[in-house]
């Protein structure tokens, strides 16, 4: 299992199958499922002045060395693709657009086309045939999109008050999946970083810019420390899981 840093992979470029398309400028996650669900890809001189979507699912290969990730589109398909103002939410009917011009599979479920969007089982792609989101049902929808620019900063909220802020996020790169939050605790401690799983996040409060956990100040204090230069195994994440008393997602 192969941990990569959200830091570490903004210095990878796009190739498209015929040529370079751009470099990473953002990653737009899933907060239901917390999985990464699209690049946001700054076009530079080829496109000036152009951001553009492109989902995890559309990435075939990943070169470390190369600092690149490749893409099965071509560069006329990415050119032509449905612009879209990444600088603001992205609704349900972009990404119904996008998908539908891409013909990639659509991650959410029909069940999700309701008022309170309160999925009770991960997404899984669906096909063309499933029914679509009525008008209505798209203005009520909440696709539950957040930048990971945007929550890098944001102040950690223990159950008993604050606790660093958020420096990074590590995610797991065969699945696209957000497994931890690196959290930089130097403005309240001596100075270290922690890990906090995604799980233990019980809101993200865009306004106040603040990360609810389901944690204590002291536990999070005392928990293992994480050193950013050194690979994540799983003897830490043992570690770390029993430190909290909490399941591990991979049991």
């Amino acid at each position: 299992m192969i941990f990569r840093s959200i830091k570490f992979l903004a210095d990878y470029t796009i190739r498209a199958t015929d040529g370079e398309i751009g470099t990473i400028h953002d990653f737009l996650c899933d907060e239901v499922t917390w999985t990464l669900r699209y690049l946001v890809v700054d076009t530079g001189r080829w496109l000036p002045g152009r951001k553009v979507l492109l989902a995890t699912t559309a990435v075939e290969s990943a070169d470390a060395e190369e600092q690149q990730f490749a893409v099965n589109l071509t560069k006329a398909q990415v050119k032509d693709s449905p612009e879209i103002d990444v600088e603001r939410p992205i609704t349900l009917k972009e990404q119904i657009h996008l998908h539908d011009y891409f013909t990639w599979p659509y991650y959410w479920t029909t069940h999700d086309f309701s008022a309170a969007f309160t999925p009770t089982a991960p997404p899984i792609p669906q096909n063309r045939t499933d029914r679509r989101p009525t008008t209505g049902e798209l203005k009520l929808q909440d696709p539950h999109l957040k930048s990971t620019n945007a929550v890098r900063g944001y102040h950690i909220q223990a159950q008993d008050g604050e606790i660093g802020h958020v420096d990074d996020f590590l995610i797991e790169e065969e699945q696209w999946k957000l497994r931890y939050v690196i959290v930089d605790t130097r403005n309240w401690l001596p100075g270290k970083h922690v890990l906090i799983a995604p799980e233990w996040i019980t809101n993200l409060d865009v306004l106040d810019e603040k990360v609810h956990v389901d944690l204590k100040q002291e536990a999070i204090k005392s928990s293992p420390e994480y050193v950013p230069s050194e690979r994540l195994n799983r003897a830490y994440e043992n570690e770390l899981y029993e430190h909290y008393g909490l399941p591990k997602y991979w049991e």
